[in-house]
């Protein structure tokens, strides 16, 4: 069956999808939720949340994958991090990725930093490096985190590599089948998430690039 997303997105391996400016995936009246629309196991976005299903068994023990998402900063906060895009396990280690955006916590000067940390190969480390991206207030950036167990983690902003590879190992591994976490359609206090792809595998450059080109940059705010 075919991805609702857009005939130009790259589609291969891509397992969940919500959209916010696709009426497909975020029809008028459907309120705080979005529909998944790549259409492989049609999991509904409620509440900030993906229940925990065993459509989601890609996200534990991850080899490969690739987090797509048009990501806004909607205001300040004194909080230590929120995280617009998380899958948590029971301990950190056992984690399959979270994207932290920063807070000025205890005036630490870190407001709007990003970063991505997992469980990977059972330690909890960062999968791109701490502050690949400072958004400040009202900005929309596409960020991507492009993975691979044995190379690490590559983050990209806005179509551009930001930083180089970091980490190792399997993400997630032991984790259960736990929700997955993602502050959209509606904000959650600093985040807004209005579009966010999963992937299976490690997307190639020219790959990221492309959903760039085709999607993301006529949406974004720097």
């Amino acid at each position: 069956m075919a991805t609702k997303g857009g005939p130009n997105i790259v589609k291969e391996g891509l397992v969940l999808y919500y959209d916010r400016y696709n009426q497909n995936s975020y029809p008028p009246g459907i309120g705080n939720k979005m529909n998944d629309i790549s259409n492989v196991t049609n999991l509904q976005l409620s509440a900030y949340g993906v229940g925990s299903s065993s459509g989601l068994s890609w996200a534990n023990t991850i080899s490969n994958i690739t987090i797509s998402l048009l990501l806004e900063k909607v205001t300040t906060t004194t909080e230590y991090a929120y995280h617009p895009v998380s899958k948590w396990g029971a301990t950190l280690e056992t984690t399959s990725f979270v994207l932290y955006h920063f807070g000025n916590y205890q005036s630490n000067g870190q407001d709007g930093v990003l970063g991505w940390y997992a469980g990977a190969g059972n330690s909890w480390q960062a999968i791109a490096p701490y502050g690949f991206g400072v958004m400040t207030t009202g900005k929309i950036w596409n960020i991507v985190l492009q993975y691979s167990n044995s190379s690490g983690g590559q983050a990209w902003v806005n179509g551009s590599k930001a930083g180089s590879r970091v980490g190792s190992g399997v993400l997630g591994n032991g984790g259960s089948s736990g929700d997955i976490g993602i502050y959209g359609p509606d904000a959650y206090y600093t985040s807004k998430v209005h579009q966010v792809m999963f992937y299976n595998r490690q997307l190639t450059d020219a790959e990221i690039i492309n959903n760039y080109n085709v999607y993301y940059k006529p949406k974004i705010r720097t």
